[in-house]
Protein backbone atom coordinates (compact mmCIF):
# COMPACT_ATOMS: atom_id res chain seq x y z
CA UNK A 1 0.00 0.00 0.00
CA UNK A 2 1.23 3.35 -0.55
CA UNK A 3 0.00 6.54 1.22
CA UNK A 4 0.78 10.04 0.99
CA UNK A 5 0.24 13.35 3.92
CA UNK A 6 -0.33 16.66 2.99
CA UNK A 7 -0.68 19.93 4.91
CA UNK A 8 -4.54 20.27 4.73
CA UNK A 9 -5.49 16.54 4.87
CA UNK A 10 -3.95 13.91 7.23
CA UNK A 11 -2.64 10.33 5.45
CA UNK A 12 -3.86 9.24 2.49
CA UNK A 13 -3.90 5.50 1.85
CA UNK A 14 -3.94 4.42 -1.62
CA UNK A 15 -4.88 0.41 -2.04
CA UNK A 16 -5.01 -1.81 -4.90
CA UNK A 17 -8.41 -2.71 -4.34
CA UNK A 18 -11.92 -1.47 -4.34
CA UNK A 19 -13.21 -0.35 -0.86
CA UNK A 20 -16.76 2.09 -0.37
CA UNK A 21 -14.39 3.97 2.55
CA UNK A 22 -13.81 7.48 3.10
CA UNK A 23 -13.16 9.21 0.03
CA UNK A 24 -10.97 12.43 -0.92
CA UNK A 25 -12.15 14.49 -4.35
CA UNK A 26 -9.94 14.21 -6.79
CA UNK A 27 -8.86 18.11 -6.58
CA UNK A 28 -7.56 16.72 -3.17
CA UNK A 29 -5.87 13.32 -4.47
CA UNK A 30 -4.14 15.57 -7.37
CA UNK A 31 -2.76 18.48 -4.71
CA UNK A 32 -1.17 15.33 -2.62
CA UNK A 33 0.39 13.71 -5.53
CA UNK A 34 1.77 17.57 -7.07
CA UNK A 35 3.21 17.94 -3.29
CA UNK A 36 5.14 14.61 -3.08
CA UNK A 37 6.38 15.18 -7.21
CA UNK A 38 7.35 18.72 -6.15
CA UNK A 39 9.12 17.06 -2.64
CA UNK A 40 10.84 13.95 -4.25
CA UNK A 41 11.32 15.19 -7.65
CA UNK A 42 10.13 11.90 -9.21
CA UNK A 43 7.21 11.83 -11.79
CA UNK A 44 5.38 8.72 -11.56
CA UNK A 45 3.62 7.89 -14.92
CA UNK A 46 0.85 9.72 -15.83
CA UNK A 47 -2.25 7.94 -16.85
CA UNK A 48 -2.02 8.37 -20.54
CA UNK A 49 1.44 6.39 -20.30
CA UNK A 50 -0.24 3.42 -18.39
CA UNK A 51 -3.19 3.10 -20.80
CA UNK A 52 -0.53 3.16 -23.78
CA UNK A 53 1.12 0.25 -22.07
CA UNK A 54 -2.00 -1.31 -21.27
CA UNK A 55 -2.63 -1.11 -24.90
CA UNK A 56 0.41 -2.16 -26.44
CA UNK A 57 0.05 -5.22 -23.86
CA UNK A 58 -3.23 -5.69 -24.84
CA UNK A 59 -2.61 -5.84 -28.51
CA UNK A 60 0.07 -8.88 -28.13
CA UNK A 61 -2.50 -11.02 -26.30
CA UNK A 62 -5.29 -10.37 -28.70
CA UNK A 63 -5.64 -12.37 -31.90
CA UNK A 64 -4.36 -10.91 -35.19
CA UNK A 65 -7.63 -11.84 -36.63
CA UNK A 66 -9.83 -9.99 -33.62
CA UNK A 67 -11.75 -6.71 -35.62
CA UNK A 68 -13.29 -3.87 -33.83
CA UNK A 69 -16.26 -3.54 -35.98
CA UNK A 70 -19.36 -1.73 -34.70
CA UNK A 71 -22.76 -3.08 -36.05
CA UNK A 72 -24.51 -3.16 -38.24
CA UNK A 73 -25.55 1.25 -38.56
CA UNK A 74 -23.46 2.38 -35.73
CA UNK A 75 -20.65 4.82 -36.81
CA UNK A 76 -19.37 6.42 -33.57
CA UNK A 77 -18.98 4.51 -29.99
CA UNK A 78 -17.52 6.12 -26.97
CA UNK A 79 -16.67 4.76 -23.32
CA UNK A 80 -18.27 7.14 -21.62
CA UNK A 81 -21.14 8.40 -19.60
CA UNK A 82 -22.76 4.79 -17.78
CA UNK A 83 -20.08 2.72 -19.40
CA UNK A 84 -17.34 4.12 -17.16
CA UNK A 85 -19.21 1.69 -14.70
CA UNK A 86 -18.79 -1.58 -17.35
CA UNK A 87 -15.44 -0.87 -17.97
CA UNK A 88 -14.46 -4.58 -17.69
CA UNK A 89 -14.92 -7.04 -20.41
CA UNK A 90 -18.60 -8.09 -19.46
CA UNK A 91 -20.39 -11.42 -18.71
CA UNK A 92 -22.56 -13.55 -21.43
CA UNK A 93 -25.32 -13.22 -18.97
CA UNK A 94 -25.03 -9.50 -18.67
CA UNK A 95 -24.61 -8.99 -22.71
CA UNK A 96 -28.06 -10.29 -23.18
CA UNK A 97 -30.67 -9.70 -20.68
CA UNK A 98 -28.87 -7.18 -19.06
CA UNK A 99 -27.91 -5.00 -21.89
CA UNK A 100 -31.61 -5.54 -22.54
CA UNK A 101 -32.77 -3.84 -19.38
CA UNK A 102 -29.71 -1.03 -19.68
CA UNK A 103 -31.09 -0.13 -23.06
CA UNK A 104 -35.02 -0.02 -22.24
CA UNK A 105 -34.42 2.20 -19.21
CA UNK A 106 -32.33 4.99 -21.11
CA UNK A 107 -34.79 5.34 -23.61
CA UNK A 108 -37.76 5.59 -20.80
CA UNK A 109 -35.15 8.25 -19.35
CA UNK A 110 -35.23 10.29 -22.72
CA UNK A 111 -38.64 9.96 -23.22
CA UNK A 112 -39.77 10.65 -19.54
CA UNK A 113 -37.39 12.74 -17.83
CA UNK A 114 -36.07 14.74 -21.02
CA UNK A 115 -39.20 14.71 -23.50
CA UNK A 116 -36.72 13.38 -26.55
CA UNK A 117 -38.08 10.10 -27.12
CA UNK A 118 -36.17 9.04 -30.69
CA UNK A 119 -33.58 11.12 -30.46
CA UNK A 120 -31.23 8.21 -29.74
CA UNK A 121 -30.62 4.59 -31.88
CA UNK A 122 -32.23 1.97 -30.61
CA UNK A 123 -29.17 0.26 -29.03
CA UNK A 124 -27.98 3.29 -26.93
CA UNK A 125 -25.14 0.88 -25.28
CA UNK A 126 -24.01 -1.96 -27.81
CA UNK A 127 -21.13 -4.51 -27.30
CA UNK A 128 -18.04 -5.13 -29.26
CA UNK A 129 -15.99 -7.62 -28.68
CA UNK A 130 -17.28 -8.51 -24.87
CA UNK A 131 -16.63 -4.27 -24.22
CA UNK A 132 -19.40 -2.02 -23.69
CA UNK A 133 -19.54 1.20 -25.74
CA UNK A 134 -21.69 4.24 -25.79
CA UNK A 135 -23.63 4.38 -29.01
CA UNK A 136 -23.10 8.34 -30.25
CA UNK A 137 -24.68 7.54 -33.78
CA UNK A 138 -27.33 9.84 -33.83
CA UNK A 139 -29.31 11.30 -37.18
CA UNK A 140 -28.28 15.00 -38.02
CA UNK A 141 -32.19 15.11 -37.08
CA UNK A 142 -31.67 14.28 -34.08
CA UNK A 143 -28.33 16.82 -33.65
CA UNK A 144 -30.73 19.42 -34.67
CA UNK A 145 -33.29 18.87 -32.19
CA UNK A 146 -30.69 18.00 -29.32
CA UNK A 147 -28.65 21.58 -30.42
CA UNK A 148 -32.32 23.85 -30.14
CA UNK A 149 -33.46 21.86 -27.45
CA UNK A 150 -30.68 21.93 -25.22
CA UNK A 151 -32.49 24.79 -23.15
CA UNK A 152 -35.74 22.46 -22.69
CA UNK A 153 -33.14 19.49 -21.29
CA UNK A 154 -31.52 21.73 -19.00
CA UNK A 155 -34.94 22.91 -17.32
CA UNK A 156 -36.29 19.46 -16.77
CA UNK A 157 -32.63 18.34 -15.58
CA UNK A 158 -31.80 20.42 -12.89
CA UNK A 159 -35.99 21.65 -12.02
CA UNK A 160 -36.76 19.71 -8.62
CA UNK A 161 -34.15 17.49 -9.26
CA UNK A 162 -33.25 16.68 -5.39
CA UNK A 163 -36.94 15.85 -4.86
CA UNK A 164 -37.40 14.08 -7.73
CA UNK A 165 -34.34 11.63 -6.52
CA UNK A 166 -35.56 11.75 -2.34
CA UNK A 167 -39.56 12.08 -2.76
CA UNK A 168 -39.80 9.59 -5.89
CA UNK A 169 -37.08 7.51 -7.57
CA UNK A 170 -35.20 6.36 -4.60
CA UNK A 171 -38.33 5.10 -2.56
CA UNK A 172 -39.65 3.42 -5.32
CA UNK A 173 -35.82 1.94 -5.63
CA UNK A 174 -35.82 0.66 -2.40
CA UNK A 175 -39.53 -0.39 -2.32
CA UNK A 176 -38.49 -2.62 -4.97
CA UNK A 177 -35.64 -3.83 -4.22
CA UNK A 178 -37.54 -5.01 -0.47
CA UNK A 179 -40.42 -6.70 -2.60
CA UNK A 180 -38.05 -8.86 -4.01
CA UNK A 181 -36.32 -9.40 -1.07
CA UNK A 182 -39.09 -10.95 0.72
CA UNK A 183 -39.84 -13.38 -2.01
CA UNK A 184 -38.46 -17.25 -2.21
CA UNK A 185 -36.21 -16.51 -4.43
CA UNK A 186 -34.74 -19.76 -3.89
CA UNK A 187 -37.56 -21.80 -5.42
CA UNK A 188 -37.29 -19.66 -8.45
CA UNK A 189 -36.51 -21.52 -11.88
CA UNK A 190 -33.92 -20.69 -13.91
CA UNK A 191 -36.50 -18.68 -16.21
CA UNK A 192 -37.64 -16.54 -12.90
CA UNK A 193 -34.67 -15.75 -11.85
CA UNK A 194 -33.07 -14.24 -15.10
CA UNK A 195 -36.73 -12.33 -15.23
CA UNK A 196 -35.75 -11.12 -12.15
CA UNK A 197 -32.35 -9.87 -12.60
CA UNK A 198 -33.56 -8.10 -15.61
CA UNK A 199 -36.68 -5.89 -13.57
CA UNK A 200 -33.73 -5.65 -11.02
CA UNK A 201 -31.38 -4.19 -13.28
CA UNK A 202 -34.22 -1.88 -14.85
CA UNK A 203 -34.47 -1.15 -12.06
CA UNK A 204 -30.93 0.08 -10.91
CA UNK A 205 -30.59 1.94 -13.95
CA UNK A 206 -33.81 4.20 -13.58
CA UNK A 207 -32.74 4.96 -10.05
CA UNK A 208 -28.80 5.83 -11.84
CA UNK A 209 -30.66 7.94 -14.31
CA UNK A 210 -32.79 9.96 -12.12
CA UNK A 211 -29.19 11.01 -10.65
CA UNK A 212 -27.15 11.01 -13.98
CA UNK A 213 -30.01 13.86 -15.31
CA UNK A 214 -30.29 15.90 -12.21
CA UNK A 215 -28.36 15.26 -8.79
CA UNK A 216 -25.12 15.01 -10.29
CA UNK A 217 -24.37 17.07 -13.02
CA UNK A 218 -25.79 20.25 -10.39
CA UNK A 219 -23.26 18.78 -7.72
CA UNK A 220 -20.31 18.83 -9.86
CA UNK A 221 -21.41 21.87 -11.80
CA UNK A 222 -21.67 23.80 -8.92
CA UNK A 223 -18.55 22.53 -7.33
CA UNK A 224 -16.70 23.30 -10.65
CA UNK A 225 -18.20 26.61 -10.36
CA UNK A 226 -17.12 27.91 -6.67
CA UNK A 227 -13.96 26.39 -7.57
CA UNK A 228 -13.06 28.42 -10.45
CA UNK A 229 -14.95 31.69 -8.99
CA UNK A 230 -13.25 31.27 -5.54
CA UNK A 231 -9.79 30.44 -7.40
CA UNK A 232 -9.89 33.49 -9.72
CA UNK A 233 -11.30 36.48 -8.01
CA UNK A 234 -11.62 35.64 -4.21
CA UNK A 235 -8.52 33.57 -2.95
CA UNK A 236 -5.54 35.03 -2.14
CA UNK A 237 -1.98 33.93 -0.95
CA UNK A 238 -2.18 32.33 2.31
CA UNK A 239 -5.59 31.60 2.29
CA UNK A 240 -7.02 27.86 2.00
CA UNK A 241 -7.90 25.78 -0.91
CA UNK A 242 -11.57 25.72 -2.15
CA UNK A 243 -11.49 22.28 -1.31
CA UNK A 244 -11.74 22.94 2.39
CA UNK A 245 -14.91 24.67 2.11
CA UNK A 246 -16.66 21.22 0.52
CA UNK A 247 -15.30 18.55 2.98
CA UNK A 248 -15.84 17.44 6.11
CA UNK A 249 -19.26 16.13 5.33
CA UNK A 250 -21.33 13.31 6.89
CA UNK A 251 -21.06 11.19 3.37
CA UNK A 252 -22.60 7.80 3.06
CA UNK A 253 -18.40 6.66 2.91
CA UNK A 254 -17.45 8.68 5.69
CA UNK A 255 -20.18 6.74 7.59
CA UNK A 256 -19.08 3.61 6.43
CA UNK A 257 -15.56 4.42 7.50
CA UNK A 258 -16.07 5.22 10.67
CA UNK A 259 -19.08 1.96 11.08
CA UNK A 260 -16.05 -0.30 10.48
CA UNK A 261 -13.65 1.87 12.50
CA UNK A 262 -15.85 1.67 15.54
CA UNK A 263 -16.20 -2.43 14.61
CA UNK A 264 -12.77 -2.71 14.94
CA UNK A 265 -12.60 -0.70 18.04
CA UNK A 266 -14.85 -3.11 19.72
CA UNK A 267 -13.18 -6.27 18.26
CA UNK A 268 -9.71 -4.59 19.66
CA UNK A 269 -11.80 -4.83 23.04
CA UNK A 270 -11.45 -8.94 22.85
CA UNK A 271 -7.54 -9.88 22.35
CA UNK A 272 -7.88 -13.59 21.86
CA UNK A 273 -10.72 -12.31 18.68
CA UNK A 274 -8.66 -9.69 17.36
CA UNK A 275 -5.69 -12.29 17.33
CA UNK A 276 -8.16 -14.69 15.93
CA UNK A 277 -9.01 -12.33 13.11
CA UNK A 278 -5.54 -10.89 12.40
CA UNK A 279 -4.16 -14.34 12.02
CA UNK A 280 -7.11 -15.84 9.85
CA UNK A 281 -6.57 -15.63 6.01
CA UNK A 282 -8.91 -12.66 4.54
CA UNK A 283 -10.67 -14.86 2.48
CA UNK A 284 -11.05 -17.72 4.52
CA UNK A 285 -12.58 -14.93 7.01
CA UNK A 286 -15.15 -14.21 4.31
CA UNK A 287 -16.01 -17.41 3.80
CA UNK A 288 -17.10 -17.59 7.09
CA UNK A 289 -19.76 -15.18 6.70
CA UNK A 290 -21.31 -16.80 3.88
CA UNK A 291 -21.50 -19.89 5.65
CA UNK A 292 -22.09 -19.48 9.00
CA UNK A 293 -18.52 -21.74 9.84
CA UNK A 294 -17.82 -22.63 13.39
CA UNK A 295 -15.93 -20.49 15.47
CA UNK A 296 -12.01 -20.81 16.51
CA UNK A 297 -11.41 -22.98 19.23
CA UNK A 298 -9.72 -20.05 21.27
CA UNK A 299 -13.29 -17.59 20.81
CA UNK A 300 -16.20 -18.45 22.78
CA UNK A 301 -19.37 -19.16 20.60
CA UNK A 302 -20.74 -16.21 21.72
CA UNK A 303 -18.32 -13.63 20.74
CA UNK A 304 -17.85 -15.27 17.49
CA UNK A 305 -21.45 -14.84 16.48
CA UNK A 306 -21.39 -11.63 18.37
CA UNK A 307 -18.92 -10.26 15.57
CA UNK A 308 -20.42 -12.29 12.73
CA UNK A 309 -23.30 -10.47 13.31
CA UNK A 310 -22.02 -7.10 13.72
CA UNK A 311 -19.44 -6.83 10.75
CA UNK A 312 -23.05 -8.72 8.42
CA UNK A 313 -24.92 -5.98 9.67
CA UNK A 314 -22.14 -3.31 8.67
CA UNK A 315 -22.06 -5.22 4.92
CA UNK A 316 -26.02 -4.95 4.96
CA UNK A 317 -25.76 -0.97 5.24
CA UNK A 318 -23.43 -0.63 3.38
CA UNK A 319 -21.76 -3.34 1.53
CA UNK A 320 -24.10 -2.83 -1.90
CA UNK A 321 -21.63 0.10 -3.11
CA UNK A 322 -21.83 -0.29 -7.22
CA UNK A 323 -18.46 -0.48 -9.43
CA UNK A 324 -19.02 -2.40 -11.98
CA UNK A 325 -23.29 -2.97 -13.43
CA UNK A 326 -22.25 -6.33 -14.34
CA UNK A 327 -24.66 -8.00 -12.34
CA UNK A 328 -22.36 -11.07 -12.22
CA UNK A 329 -19.93 -8.99 -10.75
CA UNK A 330 -19.97 -9.51 -6.95
CA UNK A 331 -20.65 -6.68 -4.31
CA UNK A 332 -18.70 -6.10 -1.12
CA UNK A 333 -21.63 -7.81 0.48
CA UNK A 334 -21.47 -10.55 -1.69
CA UNK A 335 -17.20 -10.70 -1.07
CA UNK A 336 -16.48 -8.99 1.57
CA UNK A 337 -12.47 -9.63 1.60
CA UNK A 338 -12.09 -5.78 0.40
CA UNK A 339 -13.70 -4.77 3.43
CA UNK A 340 -12.16 -7.23 5.65
CA UNK A 341 -8.32 -6.23 4.52
CA UNK A 342 -9.37 -2.76 5.61
CA UNK A 343 -10.95 -3.74 9.05
CA UNK A 344 -7.49 -5.72 9.86
CA UNK A 345 -5.51 -2.37 8.98
CA UNK A 346 -7.73 -0.65 12.04
CA UNK A 347 -7.41 -4.26 13.72
CA UNK A 348 -4.12 -3.69 14.40
CA UNK A 349 -4.05 0.23 14.42
CA UNK A 350 -3.23 1.16 11.05
CA UNK A 351 -5.16 3.69 8.99
CA UNK A 352 -6.12 7.12 9.75
CA UNK A 353 -9.12 7.41 12.52
CA UNK A 354 -12.31 8.14 10.26
CA UNK A 355 -13.73 10.23 13.16
CA UNK A 356 -10.84 12.31 13.34
CA UNK A 357 -10.36 13.05 9.61
CA UNK A 358 -14.16 14.27 9.62
CA UNK A 359 -13.84 16.43 12.58
CA UNK A 360 -10.51 17.93 11.10
CA UNK A 361 -12.34 18.32 8.00
CA UNK A 362 -15.24 19.92 9.03
CA UNK A 363 -13.01 22.25 11.63
CA UNK A 364 -11.14 23.58 8.87
CA UNK A 365 -14.20 24.50 6.67
CA UNK A 366 -15.61 25.91 9.50
CA UNK A 367 -12.71 28.08 10.44
CA UNK A 368 -12.32 28.98 6.84
CA UNK A 369 -16.07 29.93 6.64
CA UNK A 370 -16.42 31.68 9.88
CA UNK A 371 -13.33 33.48 10.27
CA UNK A 372 -11.32 33.41 7.65
CA UNK A 373 -10.39 36.24 5.61
CA UNK A 374 -11.92 35.52 1.86
CA UNK A 375 -15.21 35.25 3.84
CA UNK A 376 -14.95 38.83 4.76
CA UNK A 377 -13.39 39.91 1.26
CA UNK A 378 -16.57 38.91 -0.15
CA UNK A 379 -18.88 40.38 2.44
CA UNK A 380 -17.34 43.77 2.20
Amino acid sequence: MVSLCGPTYDRLWLAGMRYPGDMVSCLQAENLLLAAEAQTGVRPLRYTDLLSQRIAAFEQQVPASMEWKLSKGAYAAMRNNIVELMADPLSPLFATPGFSAVNTSLHSLMNDGFGMGGIMPPKIIIVVNQYAYFNGSVSPKSVFRMTFGAAKILKKMFNGAVERWTEIVRPRYYETVAAWQAKDWWAFSSVEMLRSAWLLTETAIDAYGALISGVIPAAWITEALFTKVYNSLIRRKGDPTASTYLLGFDSLPIQADKSLYSLAEWARGYPTLAQAIQTTPTAQLALSLNENDRNPESIPPELWDAWQRRIRAHLQRFGHTLYDLDFAQPVPADDPSPVLSVFKLYLIGQGVNPYHRQSEAAKRREQAVWTGKPLKRVCA
